[in-house]
């Protein structure tokens, strides 16, 4: 008994809804031979931690020429859906102009091919660590974010990763 009360009194502390601020939004992902889509729904206070569903479409590098309609096409090499959690530590904030500040991000993904992730399948071969660096631009009710990662996995070629973000205020 003593250990639930426990537990809902630090959720009631961490989980406040007098300081939650809730996000959700759109965020488009670049990399050395493919991009990425998301949704993202995210907690900004009291804690800083964000999900994303999104599909990454990887390019393959060999290029397909049609001589009878003069196409060429690079093709896809594989989609793949990723199930991301993250947290953002705050390094600089409201020292720059328009409440912009600067954080540190860190993140696991799980994924799979959509087809095998359809049937509820994860492989720890297209798991992910990513790291990096994030820019973040408050203009009312929107937020806009600028990330610069570097990516651990075996599947998504290039280590290196663009992003930008685009997040509504809920609550």
């Amino acid at each position: 008994m003593k250990r639930n009360i426990l537990i809902i009194l630090i959720l009631n502390i961490v989980f406040s809804m007098e300081n939650t601020t809730i996000f959700h939004g759109l965020g488009i992902e670049l990399t050395q031979n493919g991009a990425g889509i998301y949704y993202q729904p995210e907690i900004i206070k009291p804690v800083n931690i964000y999900t994303k569903l999104g599909l990454h479409f990887e390019r393959s590098n060999t290029l397909e020429v049609d001589p009878y309609f003069n196409t060429q096409n690079p093709g896809f090499k594989k989609t793949i859906g990723l199930l991301v959690i993250g947290g953002r530590i705050p390094v600089l904030q409201n020292y720059f102009y328009n409440n912009m500040s600067f954080h540190l991000l860190g993140e696991i993904a799980m994924g799979n091919n959509f087809s095998s992730l359809l049937k509820g399948e994860f492989d720890s071969d297209n798991n992910r660590l990513v790291t990096g660096i994030s820019m973040q631009i408050p203009a009312g009710k929107i937020i806009k974010r600028y990330d610069i990662c570097f990516q651990t996995n075996n599947i998504i070629s290039g280590i290196f990763l663009v992003r930008v973000h685009f997040l509504k205020k809920l609550i």
